[in-house]
């Protein structure tokens, strides 16, 4: 006969005093702890795996990719599902500078160009924000500088533009 006794978790023998010792028994335990321990090891390696794939998860590059149409007013956010290291920014002409013929004075549009973190988008002359990274997405501007003859115009009214985001 075999023990009497069994615990309660994994059903492993516990001898009585007047229960014999079987081989048998002892084999069944040690298949028990085998089986417990391979299901034990092999969820220890999926969470292993899981971890790794998280870490490298963090280290691919997102890239957003899309267009937005200017309204006119002083700023425009442009929510992407991250934050961006580097947004670029042009019209769908695909310039970002322009100076109008015959202007004379020299009139110039900034309509948008690179923004990396901690280093915005500006005009060529007077370094005014063009583009800007923000958390969650970019900025754009539209604004007249009339000493310096200059439009930061990256969201003139009705004039689309395309964009590249990297995160």
């Amino acid at each position: 006969m075999a023990s009497s006794k069994h615990t309660t978790q994994y059903q492993l023998n516990q001898w009585q005093a007047g229960d014999p010792v079987l081989r048998e028994d002892f084999n069944s335990d040690n298949l028990k702890l085998e089986n417990a321990l391979a299901a034990l090891a092999a969820a220890l390696a999926t969470k292993a795996g899981n971890d790794q794939l998280s870490a490298a998860e963090q280290t691919i590059p997102k890239v957003a990719a899309g267009s937005y149409v200017g309204d006119g007013t002083a700023s425009k956010s442009i929510s992407l599902p991250f934050t961006p290291k580097a947004v670029y920014v042009c019209p769908s002409h695909g310039g970002t500078l322009w100076i109008p013929e015959g202007s004379g004075n020299g009139t110039t549009y900034t309509y948008g160009g690179l923004a990396v973190t901690g280093q915005n988008a500006v005009t060529w002359r007077g370094g005014h924000d063009v583009v800007a990274i923000q958390t969650g997405g970019f900025t754009a501007y539209y604004a007249h500088y009339s000493n310096e003859f200059m439009y930061a115009a990256a969201n003139m009214e009705n004039q689309t533009y395309v964009f590249i985001a990297i995160g």
